[in-house]
């Protein structure tokens, strides 16, 4: 176990929560927090995604992908940039953690101006070479130097991975233009799924303590926009609509309402 502080609150005290292997996992006795109390140094965090973007295999990436899960993401990304496309209709876009550059794909083809930022060189050079998108190789919890603005700002499934999600929060609201907006998306510790799952398969999921320093709920993940400077909008959370059955997809949007799904979404604007 390490003194590792409570990336919310900056807590002390915690008490152990779950043990995923050699991973201990705690809450924050403060403020209700859980994060990975062992994480690995974040100068050490390449190399692990290097070897996760490596190991990867990929089909082309295409709403006709012969693989299933590019199609999947492909249809994922359509929706995301239809939510951003339902608050802004343009501007300057930052995708954090933009992986092989898939989201920065759409959003370019509905007409922002895009950049993104990753820790994989692999990737990162995917997402030029594939795309053509500029991309920043660095890890925000390391490096906090970047100085253009932007209009949008997106973070999907990234924010758990960071050592310091306030950190990075309060660098991304000072990289937006003030009203500028975020977009957000990370797994729920709170979904029905993960709570009804055996201990053996709950981290099979969204969850995963080999990459992911920070565990949310609703309630922690407003917190955190909150304390570090963010409006947030009280619009409903976003449905993916990905399953062909319709008593799957009504069962999905009945969790999403009650913030029970798997993943959470907010959006939220930069105050003036």
């Amino acid at each position: 176990m390490t003194n590792r502080r409570c990336p919310l609150c900056r807590g002390t005290k915690v008490r152990n929560k779950f043990q995923v292997d050699a991973f201990g996992i705690v809450a924050c006795q403060k403020c209700g927090f859980v994060f990975l109390a062992n994480p690995a140094p974040p100068e050490n965090e390449q190399e692990n995604y290097e070897s996760y973007f490596k190991s990867s295999q990929l089909a082309d990436y295409t709403k006709d992908s012969s693989d299933a899960a590019i199609r999947e993401a492909w249809r994922i990304n359509e929706q995301r940039i239809a939510w951003v496309k339902q608050f802004t209709a343009g501007g300057r876009l930052l995708d954090i953690g933009c992986g092989r550059g898939f989201f920065l794909s759409h959003a370019r083809k509905n007409g922002f101006d895009v950049r993104g930022v990753e820790i994989s060189v692999s990737a990162a050079k995917y997402a030029s070479e594939h795309f053509g998108v500029p991309v920043h190789i660095c890890n925000l919890d390391v490096e906090n130097n970047m100085d253009e603005s932007y209009d949008v700002v997106t973070l999907w499934h990234v924010l758990e991975h960071f050592h310091d999600p306030r950190a990075v929060l309060e660098n991304v609201r000072r990289l937006l233009k003030p009203g500028g907006r975020l977009f957000i998306e990370v797994p729920n510790l709170n979904s029905l799924k993960f709570r009804l799952s055996t201990p053996g398969r709950r981290w099979q999921g969204g969850n995963h303590p080999r990459y992911h320093r920070s565990f949310f709920t609703r309630k922690t993940l407003r917190r955190v926009l909150q304390t570090c400077g963010f409006d947030i909008d009280n619009t409903p959370p976003v449905n993916y609509d990905l399953q062909s059955n319709p008593a799957v997809r009504r069962a999905k949007h009945c969790l999403n309402a009650f913030h029970l799904d798997s993943f959470l979404n907010e959006t939220a604007t930069a105050g003036h």
